[in-house]
């Protein structure tokens, strides 16, 4: 899917996830800069209070004013540096802390309404009724009405003048907060009955959607139409938990967005890394071009007899790593070894947001490892979590070589 076809609408829709939706803005920066323009956007909870600004404007300045204020102490009686030193575990969590949760809770809480009215009080500010309406993107949001025990999807054309603030807020009110009331009937966060709601814009005529998720469940909603052009951008990780809004949390998930939503329209190789686009026989060579003193090395410790013939001992190596990662003939050799790299990379964290070439990627991850090749007992320690030794005597060999620090001998 590229920027708009001519005839034929692009939809936008945006799940929910409270924190999560600084992914949102980091996904969006980068479809903006690729010249998309969104025709209707439809969103849940954070997703509608994202969706409001992006419709506000067409771009993201207001969504960067909203993300660049929020923090923990918009709704808590907590500092944002002491909130984040809990929520990275600088800090230990006291009793003081748990009884102050325990005040938020909606059953017994006696702080939760104030912490409700701090919220909404806050996204309110930065929602501007006339220009949403003004604008000419279709603009529709899913709240949940306690009242009714039914879900509420609604375009903002449906939505009455001086409510459509209201109903933004009703669908981003989380659960655990008291009820928002709209004309005497009582809401819920819109996320407990469509938390991507695709079939919002699809009942309005729209084919083609991107699709910007903050999770990778199953959504709850299956799709009413089978003919729909979607584009998925998914989180490649896990973006934390719905209320932390912290600096770090927020600056990290939206790159996290924007480098995924690459990874999604450029076709990039990796699960949790980005690779660009190599040949199918990359690895087959990668391996076909390691020295000889390498093989001899590993496949010593391996207890594998090396071969004279540098092909028969890639092959062998290729072999086993293909048969560790149950990689059967199907995937080429390049994506054996991304797999394994990664595997690696994931431990000893090599640069994450970096679009890399399939050899630099290699080399990379294998001089991340650099600080342990000196101890091989400290070196299977720290990857004790790979449950396969061929694994860890392969990549320690790689490690080695591409550092440059030790003479491999047999």
């Amino acid at each position: 899917m590229r920027e708009n076809s001519e005839g034929q609408k692009l939809g936008l829709i945006l799940e929910g996830g409270g924190a999560k939706g600084a992914f949102h803005i980091g996904a969006l920066k980068l479809l903006f800069e690729r010249g998309y323009h969104f025709d209707g956007i439809a969103g849940t909870s954070i997703g509608a209070l994202n969706g409001a600004f992006v419709a506000e404007d067409a771009g993201l300045d207001k969504a960067m004013l909203f993300w660049d204020d929020i923090g923990p102490s918009d709704f808590l009686d907590i500092d944002d540096e002491t909130f984040a030193k809990y929520v990275t575990g600088e800090k230990p969590i006291d009793r003081s802390v748990i009884a102050y949760i325990g005040r938020l809770l909606p059953v017994i809480g006696r702080e939760n309404e104030i912490i409700s009215v701090r919220m909404r009080e806050f996204l309110a500010k930065y929602i501007d009724e006339e220009a949403v309406r003004n604008s000419g993107i279709d603009f529709g949001i899913v709240a949940y009405s306690v009242s009714d025990f039914k879900a509420v999807e609604i375009m903002k054309e449906e939505m009455p003048e001086g409510e459509l603030g209201d109903y933004i807020i009703a669908s981003a009110n989380f659960p655990v907060f008291k009820l928002y009331d709209i004309g005497g009937k009582r809401f819920t966060d819109g996320g407990i009955w469509d938390n991507l709601p695709i079939n919002l814009l699809a009942r309005k005529g729209y084919k083609r959607m991107c699709v910007i998720r903050t999770g990778t469940k199953p959504p709850k909603r299956k799709l009413e139409y089978g003919d729909l052009d979607l584009t998925y951008i998914v989180p490649s990780e896990k973006l934390g938990l719905a209320m932390v809004f912290t600096r770090q949390v927020v600056e990290h998930n939206m790159m996290l967005g924007y480098f995924d939503a690459m990874r999604a329209l450029d076709g990039l190789n990796g699960k949790n890394f980005y690779i660009a686009p190599c040949a199918d026989n990359a690895g087959k060579e990668l391996l076909e071009k390691m020295p000889v003193q390498f093989y001899v090395y590993l496949l010593n410790a391996l207890k594998r007899a090396p071969s004279s013939e540098q092909g028969k001992n890639a092959g062998v190596v290729e072999a086993i790593i293909r048969d560790a990662l149950d990689m059967p003939e199907r995937f080429t050799s390049t994506q054996v070894l991304l797999n394994f790299f990664e595997l690696f990379a994931l431990i000893f964290k090599p640069e994450k947001f970096r679009i890399y070439e399939f050899a630099d990627f290699v080399t990379a991850s294998s001089e991340a490892a650099s600080d342990y090749i000196f101890d091989r007992e400290n070196f299977f320690k720290r990857v004790k979590a790979v449950k396969n030794d061929a694994l860890k005597e392969i990549f320690y060999a790689f490690a080695v070589h591409f550092c440059n620090r030790l003479r491999l001998d047999p």
